[in-house]
């Protein structure tokens, strides 16, 4: 038989698989977010070095002071090269992607990302110079203030002239060729890679979870086992074991659970076999309780599924009928009575006659009830047996 795995126990796993997946989605989220951000300052860093370089190579191969003529840029009156001629001169020291241009005036505001990698240099009086501001004019030193900056595509710096009004800026375009297609390549095959990992160990850790969890397994079967055999005593403690009807602690159960087993009972009645004792004693016990046997199917096939049925004791029965008047609890109770006096029992097939105490539930309850029906039972019993009576009063 295929062992069966227990819901407390399926819980455990999903919740350990799932509270690990998520502590690693989220490593795994801030791992990439860090080299992400570690590639970008890399990037960053290279690309103001670049642009530094740039800048350093057009102040010694071009002396003088930057000017602007119409929408051009020159150096000490020179006209600046092509930007290809400046990365071909600097192949040693620029990407082969990057690309240079000289442009004449300020900086577009915000074209800056991010602050400089490191604090930027300070005026006389230990002010930044921001980028797209003249700082004071405080001589040539104030022209030196300008950091270079990174940009979407690369990194800026701008250029003073003799006033130490900016005069333009160098820009510096690289690194497009980390977004292509090898770029996408790497960081699929890194995520692909982690998700593979990644699910390798959740695989693991859930195997060895679903191991070492058996124990739950056994625990709640040995519990069910426990609550079924609990069940069943309950019921066997219940139930009359010769006729299978309710006994008295049966009866007492139900009485006790109320509303819960549904309406609560109108009327009460005993019934007790006439003469049983001389069945007993002319055939045998053994034949007697044929009779108390066939009258555990007999009462219960005579009354409505709502009512109830029980062995109380010996030879004597209790009904509780439901939602009766006396007259209806009466038509009931002779029902009962007249089925018993049709029935032959036994192995010889003799006829059994029964006597019916009935009364209703008032104010006093089930045992005020009881005792009345009790009452009427014995006067049915003194008039000559085989009939149905109803007590005058319920206590």
């Amino acid at each position: 038989m295929k062992p069966k795995i227990t819901p407390i126990r399926l819980r455990l796993v999903v919740l350990v698989i799932g509270l690990f997946s998520l502590i690693s989605f989220l490593a795994f989220f801030f791992q990439m977010r860090t080299l992400q951000l570690d590639i970008e300052r890399t990037r960053q860093s290279r690309n103001i070095s670049s642009v530094r370089i740039v800048e350093l190579f057009v102040e010694l191969s071009y002396p003088g002071d930057w000017e602007v003529a119409g929408s051009e840029l020159l150096k000490g009156g020179a006209r600046l090269p092509a930007g290809e001629e400046v990365v071909g001169s600097l192949s040693a020291y620029l990407r082969s992607d990057s690309e240079v241009r000289f442009v004449a005036g300020s900086p577009p505001l915000g074209i800056a990302l991010r602050l400089p990698l490191s604090p930027p240099e300070l005026g006389a009086e230990g002010r930044a110079f921001p980028i797209g501001r003249p700082p004071p004019t405080e001589g040539r030193a104030a022209s030196r203030a300008d950091r270079p900056f990174a940009t979407a595509r690369g990194a800026g710096v701008a250029v003073r002239d003799a006033a130490g009004e900016i005069a333009g800026w160098i820009e510096l375009r690289a690194g497009d060729a980390e977004s292509g297609p090898k770029g996408d390549r790497l960081g699929r095959a890194i995520f692909f890679a982690f998700a593979g990992f990644n699910l390798l160990i959740v695989a693991a850790l859930g195997f060895l979870v679903f191991l070492l969890s058996k124990p739950i397994d056994r625990i709640a079967e040995a519990h069910a086992l426990e609550a079924a055999r609990s069940a069943e005593l309950a019921s066997i403690s219940c139930t009359d074991h010769l006729t299978g009807l309710k006994n008295r602690r049966g009866i007492e159960a139900l009485l006790a659970g109320g509303a819960a087993e549904g309406e609560a009972p109108s009327h009460v009645a005993i019934l007790d076999l006439d003469h049983f004792k001389q069945i007993n004693d002319r055939l045998g016990h053994e034949e007697g309780d044929r009779v108390l046997a066939a009258l555990g199917e007999l009462i219960p096939a005579s009354v409505r599924r709502t009512d109830e049925c029980c062995r109380w004791g010996g030879e004597e029965f209790v009904m509780l009928f439901r939602g009766e008047s006396d007259a209806g609890a009466a038509g009931s109770a002779e029902r009962v009575r007249a089925a018993i006096e049709a029935h032959r029992f036994g192995s010889g097939g003799f006829p059994v006659t029964a006597t019916i105490g009935l009364a209703p539930i008032g104010e006093g309850g089930f045992a005020a009830a009881l005792a009345a029906a009790d009452e009427a039972l014995y006067r049915g019993k003194r008039e000559g047996r085989n009939r149905v009576v109803l007590a005058e009063a319920a206590g």
